[in-house]
């Protein structure tokens, strides 16, 4: 069976680009994704809270999110998420890239009100085609995984 599951792997943050941040990673089933988490916008306790937060919301709402990097909030804001699905007993995984204009394109609230209580606003909704895979607006498809909701 597929699971989910995401973490921190960093034992203390490095610098990067810059920026004090540590290293996560996630796993879906055999695929596995190591992302860096700067430490400028949110601690890592935050980024802690809101995963334990998006994987029991998913329990009891259609869509929720794992935020992985949140960075530039006063100036040029760059968020990346995994987005979840949650279709009967299947969850869908998509990852997600939020700044200002894509948010600018879609009717998403402004990023200066994103944070770990209000960043589920900033979910699409799923399209999919034919065949039930996920798409973007323009009929192409979209990297995506799928785990059933007992392997959380």
């Amino acid at each position: 069976m597929q699971q989910l599951k995401i973490d921190v792997i960093s034992k203390k943050p490095k610098k990067v680009y810059g920026l004090l941040a540590h290293t996560g990673e996630i796993t879906i089933g055999d695929y596995k994704e190591t992302f860096i988490m700067p430490l400028n916008s949110w601690t890592l306790e935050e980024y802690k809270q809101q995963w334990r937060e998006g994987l029991e919301r998913i329990k009891t709402h259609d869509t929720s999110c794992l935020v992985n990097l949140i960075q530039n909030m006063d100036a040029n804001p760059l968020i990346e998420m995994w987005v979840l699905y949650k279709v009967k007993d299947i969850i869908y995984i998509q990852q997600y890239l939020l700044n200002r204009e894509i948010v600018k394109e879609s009717n998403s609230p402004s990023l200066s009100n994103f944070n770990s209580k209000t960043c589920y606003q900033f979910i699409d909704p799923r399209i999919v085609n034919e065949s039930g895979h996920g798409i973007t607006e323009d009929g192409e498809e979209v990297s995506e995984w799928h785990v059933n909701i007992k392997n959380l």
